[in-house]
């Protein structure tokens, strides 16, 4: 009986190895393949690029400081998006920013929460040239700052809750 029981013990443990082996052995190509991949795209991009893969989500950032990320979840910081206040509702998508445009994407939004950060855009002096168009499941506000060379817009999609702010600065 207590050689079955160290048999199976024994057995028990080259199971859990191999399950954790591969695990591993599947982590460890993916960050191979990940580098590679950046390696590829940096070359692609330039010197002073840098690209980071994680886990869903694309970073790229040139030498002059600008970046795009697809599957960011955070506000961008620094740069243009630094004129207006974050947005906190939903989940973020996509951002792009660089010290003259930046631009966020972001999904499940309601649209009272577009609609109270529009009258707070608004109040901070968003209203100089402004556009309002609404056409069906979408509603689009567009102005410039009555403080400085900045323009925003921002796009309300209530048919999928989808939201785009992008703010530039006129040089």
């Amino acid at each position: 009986m207590p050689r079955r029981i160290m048999v199976l013990a024994l057995s028990a443990v080259i199971v859990v190895l191999s399950l954790t082996g591969c695990g591993l052995r599947r982590n460890i190509e993916k960050k191979i393949g990940n580098k590679i991949t950046e390696g590829i795209l940096e070359k692609v991009a330039g010197e002073g690029a840098d690209v980071d893969l994680e886990e869903g989500t694309f970073s790229f950032k040139d030498e002059d400081g600008s970046e795009i990320s697809i599957g960011a979840s955070k506000w961008p910081k620094g740069k243009a998006i630094d004129l207006i206040p974050e947005f906190k509702h939903g989940k973020i998508v996509s951002t792009v920013n660089t010290d003259t445009g930046s631009a966020v994407t972001l999904e499940e939004v309601e649209e009272k929460d577009f609609e109270e950060y529009l009258e707070k855009i608004k109040s901070l002096g968003y209203t100089k040239d402004s556009a309002t168009s609404s056409m069906e499941e979408m509603t689009s506000y567009s102005a410039s700052s009555e403080k400085d060379d900045s323009r925003i817009s921002i796009s309300y999609f209530g048919d999928n809750k989808g939201m785009m702010i992008t703010i530039n600065i006129d040089e």
